[in-house]
């Protein structure tokens, strides 16, 4: 997988998985230009309705400007058709390529990481967390189509007026600023809303297996009210992102209709005072600037969008950082014969969260078809012997052999099929 070099691991990851398909890629960027322009050419037209059309009564500009309207509206509707198909499957064939390498990864990682980690969240970064950093391809596609817009109205904008065009973008250093200070509650909120669903995943799976003793030992209740703790704790973190959005629109609209206003006093004082510019670059520069004003918008939308997502794709990545099993340790020794002896040699052993040893000196010797059985009191690391020997988990000292090989000098796929 090609990682690029991007500062969030998450879009690296998704950006990777997107380098496979640079043919569509290349697609739907040429499609997204092409639609993004078609889509400002009324910022073009609106001059020459103007000055040529309204004022210059050229009617022959006028049918021309008709069919240029009309051809440019079917070339974008067709070009963003495709566009849009075109991401869409890049989107989902990169979500499913990304669920089965997480769930191969996962049929690869240790006993050990099973132990620690809840079954439920797991599966919930499998299923859950998975799509979102899929939607992550769709948001970015998205974003991208917008800011070419935003980028060729702006470019009109320039040359209509660059003067009027600064004083226009006067305030949208303020816009990123708001922006900015609201991404990172967005993405703090957005991973606590994950962490928990994780939770009310795992404890959902946890009590629907165990529903036997829950009933039981009647604590129908108890678990009712633990539900409900947990799924509270979940619709507040998601409340609190909901109204960090819900504040961005606003502010963002009010900055825009006070940049609108400077455009309109200065853009008047150059027609009726300077006498700069015609009537016609005002409504072109000022049709621009209202065509800017959708796209704009949906951009923030979507970055709260995307930065709503990363979280839940950050907790993928934390799949993707997981070492898998090691194969074999030291020199591979090949291994085809029949099993006729196993050895335990001072074998010692602790779990990653404990300091003391569950086995300490254990020396055992099994010759084939004997029967050893393992008796003693719970915890005394019965299953653990079991264990070490099918390699689930790894010796600290001493070693174990099968017919006086070292099983972890044997690989993997070759060893467990003498048990399988």
């Amino acid at each position: 997988m090609k990682i690029l070099n991007f500062k969030n691991k998450s879009l690296n990851i998704f950006l990777g998985y997107s380098y496979r398909y640079k043919k569509y890629m290349i697609a739907v960027i040429i499609l997204s230009i092409l639609a993004s322009s078609m889509s400002a050419v009324p910022a073009w037209l609106s001059k020459k309705f103007v000055d040529d059309v309204l004022i210059g009564q050229n009617k022959d500009m006028f049918m021309w400007i008709i069919g240029g309207i009309f051809a440019a509206t079917v070339i974008k509707v067709i070009s963003a058709y495709y566009s849009e198909v075109a991401s869409n499957f890049v989107t989902e064939t990169i979500k499913r390529e990304i669920k089965i390498d997480i769930f191969s990864h996962l049929e690869k990682l240790p006993i050990s990481y099973f132990k620690k980690n809840k079954l439920g969240d797991t599966l919930s970064k499998l299923t859950n967390d998975t799509s979102s950093l899929g939607r992550i391809g769709f948001i970015v596609f998205e974003m991208f189509k917008e800011f070419l817009l935003v980028l060729i109205l702006t470019i009109r904008m320039f040359q209509v007026d660059y003067i009027l065009a600064l004083v226009s973008l006067v305030l949208l250093p303020l816009i990123i600023r708001v922006v900015r200070k609201f991404t990172k509650k967005i993405r703090k909120y957005g991973r606590e809303r994950q962490d928990t669903t994780g939770k009310v995943t795992a404890f959902t799976q946890e009590t629907l297996s165990g529903i036997f003793v829950i009933k039981a030992f009647n604590n129908t209740s108890f678990v009712i009210d633990k539900y409900k703790d947990l799924t509270k704790g979940e619709f507040e973190q998601s409340y609190k992102t909901t109204k960090i959005k819900a504040k961005v629109s606003p502010i963002n609209e009010v900055i825009t209709t006070f940049m609108v206003l400077l455009v309109v006093l200065y853009g008047g004082y150059q027609i009726l005072v300077a006498k700069n510019i015609t009537s016609g670059d005002l409504i072109s520069f000022v049709t621009a600037l209202g065509l800017m004003h959708q796209p704009l918008k949906r951009l923030i939308n979507k970055n709260n969008d995307l930065q709503d997502s990363l979280p839940s794709a950050d907790r993928v990545v934390e799949i993707f950082d997981e070492k898998v099993e090691t194969d074999v340790f030291g020199e591979a020794v090949e291994f085809n014969e029949k099993i006729q002896d196993i050895k335990f040699e001072n074998v010692n052993y602790k779990y990653d969260d404990s300091n003391e040893y569950v086995l300490k000196n254990i020396n055992l010797d099994v010759k084939a078809g004997e029967i050893v059985a393992f008796v003693g009191k719970s915890g005394s690391g019965k299953t653990t012997l079991v264990n070490l020997l099918a390699r689930f988990f790894n010796t600290d000292e001493g070693k174990i052999t099968v017919n006086g090989v070292n099983i972890k000098n044997i690989h993997l796929d070759t060893y467990r099929n003498k048990f399988a």
